[in-house]
């Protein structure tokens, strides 16, 4: 009787405890014999989904290591052409430090022995541009030592240094008619002098490098400093990072704002970059 049930419903049948029957039919001389044969496959099936989770788990193992090795492959080039940049950075940041320090003597002996010629547009122009070189110098010698050069902690008055090296980069922001609108109120805080004069430098050199001609660039000092220009950020995260510029068309080497962060890193203080209003804002809060 059950023979017949599954018969008319399947030749094959699966039953809930994974037992499968099976109807055969012989054509015998006197007629037609039926019968039924059955086997448990639940060990058959446990096998399987073990089979199967070992092949997917070698498979996967098989694709990481397949991937490890063509990564290192492909990234070789890359790897050799960064080993080739550092080294540069390392030679370069030697063979250009004596120079610089003979050109800044020089400009400061002249200015002495020559106090007329120290107020001249030409005399002026000589000195950014050697500050130009010294301070890419000393930004390059600053990422070579992975910035663990002996820092001199000292109470600072920041108010004092940004209003000092302001008035350094006057020449540089006449030469694309900017305007400077400052807010600096007093602020001392425990920092090596060397590390401050970096964040403002790189901050200023940044606005003024970025800021459209004929625009105003704004400083702000409280318990942070922050610097307005005219200009929009497109990816924040890329501009921090060591060697990227965002605007291929400005020149230097990508280091600025990558030093600042590290900086800021160091000190815990607060470094954030934004876009408000077609205007980008550079604040570094002390407090």
């Amino acid at each position: 009787m059950k023979a017949k049930l599954i018969g008319k419903l399947s030749p094959d049948l699966l039953s809930p405890d994974f037992t499968v029957y099976y109807m055969h039919n012989e054509h015998k001389r006197w007629g037609e014999i039926y019968f039924v044969t059955y086997k448990n496959i639940e060990q058959d099936i446990q096998i399987l989904v073990r089979n199967i989770m070992i092949f997917f788990m070698l498979s996967a193992v098989f694709i990481v290591l397949i991937s490890y090795i063509l990564g290192k492959i492909f990234l070789k080039p890359m790897k050799k052409s960064m080993e080739l940049l550092e080294s540069f950075i390392v030679d370069t940041t030697h063979e250009i430090n004596t120079p610089i320090s003979n050109i800044l003597i020089n400009i400061e002996l002249s200015k002495e022995l020559y106090p007329e010629y120290a107020n001249t547009e030409e005399c002026k122009k000589i000195e950014s541009s050697a500050f130009r070189i010294s301070k890419i110098f000393k930004d390059l010698s600053y990422i070579k030592l992975n910035h663990k050069e002996i820092k001199s902690y000292e109470n600072i008055a920041v108010d004092e240094v940004l209003r000092d090296r302001t008035a350094f980069f006057q020449t540089f922001i006449k030469n694309k008619n900017l305007s400077l609108q400052s807010e600096i109120q007093a602020l001392s805080i425990s920092i090596d002098k060397e590390d401050l004069i970096r964040i403002i430098d790189n901050l200023l050199s940044n606005a003024i490098k970025y800021a459209p001609a004929n625009t105003q660039i704004d400083i702000k000092l409280s318990n942070c400093l922050e610097i307005v220009n005219d200009g929009k950020i497109y990816n924040k995260s890329k501009v921090i990072k060591k060697f990227t510029r965002e605007n291929s068309s400005e020149g230097g080497f990508g280091m600025g704002l990558y030093i600042v962060d590290k900086i800021s890193k160091h000190y815990k203080l607060d470094f954030t970059l934004s876009t408000l209003e077609s205007k980008v804002h550079a604040k570094v809060c002390f407090c």
